[in-house]
C-alpha cells in the first residue's frame, strides 16, 4: 500500500487517517517504529528505505539531519561507521 493509499485508507475501525493529524508525539513513535523495522529487515535483505521519486533531496537531508542530531551523532562519525562497512 502506498502512503497516499495509506493516508485515505480507512484504518481498522473505519476511519480515515490524515498524518497531518498526528500529534508529534504521534508521528515520533511511528517514525521510531518505522526505523527500527526497516533495520530489522535489513539484517535479512536490502531495500531503499523511501521513493526517491517521492522524498526530495531536501526533505531527505531535513530528516537525516533530525536524526543525526536526536542521536547525538556528527556526519564525521557518521562518515566513519560507513567506511567501516558498519552501515
Amino acid at each position: 500500500m502506498s502512503a497516499s493509499e495509506l493516508s485515505t485508507a480507512p484504518d481498522e475501525t473505519g476511519v480515515v487517517v490524515d498524518p497531518r493529524r498526528l500529534s508529534d508525539d504521534q508521528v515520533r513513535e511511528l517514525f521510531t517504529l518505522v526505523v527500527k523495522e526497516y533495520v530489522d529487515r535489513q539484517s535479512t535483505r536490502r531495500f531503499a528505505p523511501m521513493d526517491r521519486d517521492r522524498v526530495t533531496a531536501t526533505e531527505g537531508v531535513v530528516a537525516v539531519s533530525a536524526m543525526l542530531d536526536t542521536l547525538n551523532i556528527e556526519v564525521f562519525e557518521l562518515g566513519m561507521w560507513k567506511s567501516w562497512g558498519v552501515v
